[in-house]
């Protein structure tokens, strides 16, 4: 697979994550969209949906991986990939079937819950990295106004839920938050496939 197709692949697995996205929460009402984590609704009659748009946003996880591999940034490559195999990991242990604050979790949602963080904690980290290569080193780095935006929502966000546990306060906007940094970061992966991941730029190696 060349660059070219490879990142063609990688924003149609994004693009699959959002369409089923969309559709299980249309679909199945039940669940409190500004409560519940988005991996809840794998638990829901159309969770299959759910499943199928985690195991596309993994795809296109690993696809950007190769290509920011061809580009020379082994640092990226490797967190893409890794976040790649946390999201199929928590797609095959589902969530426990009640909010994640009110009881302790079982082993199966412990191991959804270990995996869901190793996005959320290395994908803004890289972000990051990002944008202090192109404040400091002045080079061009493909997709750095969505890592800034991907940035800025995951440290509110962050701040927002550890500060509600830290008050012993359950967090009830968690789900909404959730998905504005789901969003983002879909942004910012979708970006650097389109706009720059495969392209070999010798100042951006790590």
């Amino acid at each position: 697979m060349g660059n070219r197709e490879g990142r063609g692949a990688a924003l149609a697995c994004n693009a699959l994550f959002a369409i089923c996205t969309t559709a299980v929460h249309i679909l199945d009402r039940g669940p409190d969209p500004l409560v519940v984590s988005v991996s809840y609704y794998a638990l829901t009659p159309h969770g299959w949906l759910a499943i199928i748009g985690f195991l596309a946003l993994a795809g296109g996880s690993a696809l950007v991986a190769r290509l920011a591999w061809q580009a020379g940034d082994r640092t990226k490559a490797y967190v893409l990939l890794a976040s790649s195999l946390a999201v199929i990991l928590l797609s095959i242990f589902p969530c426990d079937p009640w909010y994640p604050w009110e009881r302790r979790p079982t082993t199966v949602g412990a191991i959804h819950a270990l995996a869901a963080c190793v996005p959320i904690v290395l994908l803004p980290l890289v972000a990051s990295r990002d944008m202090m290569l192109r404040v400091r080193r002045k080079t061009e780095v493909p997709a750095v106004g969505f890592a800034t935006l991907y940035v800025i929502a995951s440290v509110v966000v962050g701040a927002y839920i550890l500060g509600a546990l830290v008050s012993g306060i359950i967090p009830a906007a968690a789900g909404l938050a959730e998905r504005a940094v789901v969003l983002a970061g879909v942004l910012w992966l979708s970006a650097m496939a389109y706009r720059g991941a495969a392209r070999a730029l010798p100042k951006y190696t790590s």
